[in-house]
C-alpha cells in the first residue's frame, strides 16, 4: 500500500510538469532585432508588475515595479501600458542568450509564461545609423527573411526610450502605403522593406524598428528585424528686409552675390503671391508690415555670402532691380 501511494504522488507531479509546459506560448525573434510581446494581461498600477526569466534557480527578476508609472525600462527591456491599457513588453538587441521562458505578471495571481526563441538570419538584425538633413528626404531599407514575405510590414518609432508608436503599416495584400510624410514599400521579390520620410523635421530623429505582426499561438507579438537610428541635423537661417511703402505690390527678389563676381537670382515672390518656396529657400512678403522675410533651411557652408533683398521696377523704358537691404551671412560650425 505504501508503494502504491508513492507511485500516485509521482504520477500527479508528472502531470503538473506537463501542464506547465503546455501553457507556455512560443514566439520567435531575430538576433540583433527586437520583439514586442502582448501577454494578454491588463496593466494595473495598483498592483506590482513584473518580468522575470526562468532559470534553474527560479524566476530571476528583470523588472519589478510598484509605482504608478505606465512605462518601466531596465537596459534592453521595457514593460509598459499600450493604448488599450494592456501589459506590453519590448526587448531590444536580441541575442541567442535571450532564448528562454519568461514570466510576466500583475499582482500575485495573474501571470503568463512565454517561451522566446531567438533565431539567426543573415538578412536581419543589427543597428543601422543614418543621418538626415532638415527639409530633405530620409530613406532607409530593411531586409527580412523569406518566411515573413506575406506578413503585414510596419514601422514603429521608439521615442525617448519609453514611448512606442506605430507610424505606418501595410495590409497583407498591399505593398505600398503612405501616411502624411511617411511612405513604405514592401518589395516582396527582393524581400526588402523601404521607408521614405519627406520634409525631415527635428523631431523625426530617434529609433525606428522595421517589423511584422505575428500570431502563431495564443500570444500576438511584433517581431522586428532591423533597428534604424536616425540623426537629424541642419540649421535654419532667418533674416528680414523692410522696404518702403512704394514697393508694396512689386515683385520681391532675393539675389546672391557669390564671391563678389557672380549674381544669382535665388527666389522671387510674384505680385499675386506673398509666399514662395524653392528648394531650401523660402520667402514671405508681409505687405501689411512692409517686411520681406527669408528662411534658408539646412544651412550649408556654401550658403555663406552676400544676399540682396530687392524689387523689379520698370517706371520708364528701362527695367532694373532696386535693392533695399544687403545681408552678409556667415556660416560656421559643422556642415555637410
Amino acid at each position: 500500500m505504501k508503494i502504491l501511494q508513492l507511485r500516485m504522488k509521482i504520477f500527479i507531479f508528472t502531470l503538473y510538469l506537463i501542464a506547465g509546459q503546455v501553457s507556455c506560448s512560443d514566439v520567435f525573434g531575430y538576433s540583433g532585432g527586437s520583439i514586442t510581446l502582448l501577454p494578454d494581461l491588463n496593466w494595473d498600477v495598483n498592483h506590482v508588475r513584473y518580468m522575470c526569466k526562468m532559470e534553474q534557480s527560479g524566476c530571476v527578476n528583470i523588472i519589478k515595479d510598484q509605482t504608478k508609472s505606465h512605462a518601466v525600462t531596465s537596459g534592453r527591456f521595457m514593460i509598459y501600458s499600450n493604448t488599450a491599457d494592456k501589459f506590453t513588453v519590448l526587448i531590444r538587441e536580441l541575442s541567442p542568450q535571450d532564448s528562454a521562458v519568461y514570466r510576466f505578471g500583475v499582482g500575485n495571481e495573474k501571470h503568463k509564461d512565454i517561451k522566446l526563441t531567438v533565431q539567426s538570419d543573415s538578412c536581419c538584425g543589427g543597428i543601422t545609423r543614418i543621418k538626415a538633413y532638415l527639409g530633405e528626404t530620409a530613406t532607409f531599407k530593411c531586409s527580412y527573411p523569406d518566411e515573413l514575405k506575406t506578413n503585414s510590414k510596419r514601422l514603429t518609432n521608439l521615442k525617448n526610450q519609453n514611448t512606442v508608436n506605430t507610424i505606418i503599416y501595410t495590409g497583407k495584400e498591399a505593398e505600398k502605403e503612405q501616411k502624411d510624410r511617411f511612405s513604405i514599400f514592401d518589395d516582396r521579390r527582393s524581400k526588402v522593406f523601404s521607408v521614405n520620410i519627406s520634409d525631415v523635421r527635428e523631431d523625426d530623429g530617434g529609433v525606428y524598428l522595421c517589423g511584422v505582426w505575428r500570431k502563431e499561438t495564443s500570444v500576438g507579438y511584433y517581431s522586428y528585424f532591423r533597428e534604424i537610428q536616425l540623426q537629424v541635423t541642419g540649421e535654419t537661417a532667418t533674416f528680414k528686409c523692410s522696404y518702403p511703402d512704394e514697393f508694396k505690390t512689386n515683385y520681391k527678389y532675393l539675389i546672391n552675390l557669390n564671391d563678389q563676381t557672380i549674381i544669382k537670382d535665388i527666389i522671387s515672390a510674384r505680385k499675386a503671391s506673398q509666399k514662395e518656396q524653392k528648394g531650401r529657400f523660402s520667402i514671405f512678403d508681409d505687405r501689411s508690415s512692409k517686411v520681406f522675410s527669408v528662411n534658408i533651411s539646412d544651412v550649408r557652408e556654401d550658403d555663406g555670402g552676400v544676399y540682396l533683398c530687392g524689387v523689379w521696377r520698370k517706371d520708364t523704358s528701362v527695367g532694373y532691380y532696386s535693392y533695399f537691404r544687403e545681408v552678409q551671412l556667415q556660416v560656421t560650425g559643422e556642415t555637410h
